[in-house]
């Protein structure tokens, strides 16, 4: 990559984090999509993640934040492959939904434990 190229895309991103990012879409013909400004549904950490996380720790109480740190990490690294493709694959059918119910989608999810 050139620093031209370099120089180019930080250019264009100053004009977007200046506050301008809207008049800068508009100028360069993107299309603005209305969205919720934040979705737990909808964010991939959240509905998937971090639900399951949270029932692993939940009552636990840790006495350093290492002891958090290490527990999180094992936890993390003992989750098969599966789990992280099935939470980016559900994602697809949940922003469908959304889009369907005009952003008032919400879903409860059920979760199986072994």
């Amino acid at each position: 990559m050139s620093l031209r190229c370099c120089t180019t895309v930080t250019s264009w991103w100053g004009l977007l984090s200046q506050g301008n990012s809207k008049g800068c879409l508009e100028k360069l013909k993107f299309e603005i999509l209305p969205h919720p400004p934040y979705s737990t549904d909808l964010a991939p950490c959240d509905f998937h993640l971090f639900r399951l996380l949270n029932k692993h720790l939940g009552g636990r109480q840790f006495k350093t934040d290492d002891n958090v740190k290490k527990v999180v990490q094992e936890w993390l690294q003992g989750q098969d492959k599966t789990f992280y493709s099935a939470g980016i694959q559900a994602l697809p059918g949940r922003w469908r939904k959304c889009i369907e119910k005009g952003g008032d989608y919400v879903e409860k999810l059920h979760y199986q434990f072994c």
